[in-house]
């Protein structure tokens, strides 16, 4: 099963302090602002905009699952600079598998 396509039943309880965490190292970044926001697009789960707050947001459960195996703490906020390589990151990846 891919955890980017289960629905996370409890979105009440969702961190806003991550997705205005990202936003704000994205906007210091204008080079990175493509990236993100294909990115953010990647991470959410399918249907997004039918669902409240209507924001490509990655499933809550996935978000934790990547926080406990990147920095050992599913409650864990990477720095903003670990986003943005994150981002970059990815998007050499995946050029290199074009």
């Amino acid at each position: 099963m891919n955890v980017r396509h289960v629905v996370d039943d409890r979105t009440e309880g969702r961190n806003a302090a991550v997705p205005v965490h990202a936003l704000a190292s994205l906007v210091r970044r204008p080079t990175a602002w493509w990236s993100g926001a294909t990115s953010a697009i990647r991470f959410a789960p399918r249907g997004w905009w039918r669902r409240p707050p209507f924001l490509p947001l990655p499933d809550s459960r996935y978000w934790r699952f990547r926080m406990e195996t990147a920095f050992g703490d599913e409650e864990a906020l990477p720095a903003l600079d670990d986003l943005v390589t994150a981002i970059h990151w990815s998007r050499r990846a995946r050029r290199r598998q074009r």
